[in-house]
């Protein structure tokens, strides 16, 4: 497909005729405004340190620019794009060898649909029943937005979402919260909250070292606007919760910044300094 498109084709043709469930899938989710001004931003760069990114982009421009304006979202400035068109639709057209693997893993391997029980490939590329974007929307929101306005607004906006993630018992989920905040030079205070979900049909005990256990969402609050977004979301495994919220990297005065590939304005290219805590988080899914 970035062949195709470097050599001068339509990427909107080029994707219909390639991956045509894929089309019909963004195609559809155009629909999902509401849903869509849900998410932040996001640097089409690998992150290659705390505040430093890669030299090369996670998905081709192309890709991205063609993806944002099929889904009717503000388009790409500079580096950074739509966190959730960049983080469900575009990681399927990733190339970028990462430490971790391709992006495309988390949707092209089941260990998400697996981890929750849910029937083949509900998120995946092509989903049985909804869409990539609608799934992961409702299912991150229904974690991130816990106690907040934006999650009525997830919980309200169904017609892309699946049956069987409609019907998941939020309230089982087994959810730790990592919260991180830092008040920046302009006065603005950023939250980011790192919601570590254990799938409720793996066995922590029984898992290997490299196998999947979480699904890890990550979300900010900025209150420039007051309002909380998604920014991605992603199966890790214990090893990786366990290092993400290592005790020594809890408490007051700690260097912070945003993490997997999320922009804020004045944090993402610098650190600062804030607190972290970690507490399970209570009445999932709930407003």
């Amino acid at each position: 497909m970035i062949a195709a498109a470097g050599a001068g084709a339509d990427v909107g043709t080029v994707l219909r005729a390639e991956a045509p469930l894929v089309a019909k899938e963004v195609a559809a989710d155009r629909s999902s405004g509401d849903l869509l001004e849900l998410w932040g931003r996001a640097i089409d760069y690998q992150q290659a340190a705390p505040d430093t990114f890669g030299a090369s982009p996670v998905v081709d421009y192309v890709i991205v620019d063609a993806l944002d304006e099929a889904m009717g979202v503000a388009p790409r400035t500079g580096k950074t794009t739509h966190a959730g068109v960049q983080h469900t639709y575009g990681y399927l057209f990733s190339l970028l060898q990462t430490p971790y693997g391709y992006k495309r893993a988390r949707w092209v391997a089941p260990d998400v649909t697996d981890g929750f029980g849910m029937p083949a490939g509900t998120f995946g590329p092509v989903p049985p029943d909804g869409t990539l974007f609608g799934n992961t929307t409702y299912l991150a929101g229904s974690i991130a937005f816990t106690g907040e306005p934006e999650l009525s607004v997830v919980q309200g906006n169904t017609p892309h979402v699946a049956k069987a993630v409609l019907k998941l018992d939020l309230s089982k989920l087994n959810v730790t919260r990592l919260t991180e905040v830092t008040t920046l030079s302009d006065g603005r205070t950023i939250t980011l909250r790192s919601d570590f979900v254990r799938f409720p049909t793996v066995g922590i005990a029984d898992a290997g070292p490299r196998a999947n256990t979480c699904w890890l969402v990550y979300s900010v609050h900025d209150t420039s606007d007051g309002r909380s977004r998604l920014i991605t979301a992603f199966p890790i495994s214990t090893s990786s919760f366990q290092t993400y919220t290592a005790p020594t990297l809890l408490g007051s005065n700690k260097s912070i910044t945003t993490n997997y590939n999320a922009w804020v304005d004045g944090l993402s290219d610098t650190l600062s300094t804030g607190t972290r805590t970690l507490a399970p988080l209570t009445r999932v899914g709930q407003p």
